[in-house]
């Protein structure tokens, strides 16, 4: 089955922000930053906030953050956000986290990874997630890779 121009728009998007984060994470004072030391790893709540400003400014203004908890079988657990765009597309530029992931992004209606991740919270996008307390503003990134566009 063909990917539908949505799909094919949201996934160039994500892409180029993707892109944009990794060059701003090897070239900046990110580096060293709790969150994004070891990206895409422990990234994922503020990669998903970055990116779905970027796509709710490109028009697809119903993209909420979700996310998840799975318990594993030893017994660890593993928390993961995601965005859901219009009710039915899963984007996650942090995907390459986990081991059984093959792909940097996904964007796609269904996903046996998500799947795997029980959904306790969605939340709607806003700037203000990028404060974050007793770490880097990343207000500034975003702003840093929105100049770049």
């Amino acid at each position: 089955m063909k990917p539908s121009k949505e799909i094919k728009d949201i996934e160039n998007i994500a892409r180029k922000v993707r892109a944009a984060i990794e060059e701003e994470i090897a070239t900046s004072k990110y580096t060293n930053d709790i969150e994004l030391q070891s990206f895409p790893r422990g990234s994922c709540e503020v990669a998903t906030v970055i990116l779905g400003l970027f796509l709710i400014q490109a028009g697809y203004e119903k993209t909420i953050q979700h996310a998840g908890l799975r318990r594993n079988i030893n017994g660890s657990e593993n928390y993961h956000v995601w965005l859901f765009v219009n009710d039915q597309i899963i984007v996650d530029i942090t995907a390459d986290q986990f081991q059984e992931c093959t792909s940097k992004i996904i964007v796609e209606t269904r996903s046996k990874l998500h799947d795997s991740f029980p959904v306790y919270q969605k939340r709607p996008l806003n700037l203000e997630a990028l404060d974050r307390n007793g770490m880097a503003n990343y207000r500034n990134l975003y702003n840093e890779i929105l100049h770049k566009g």
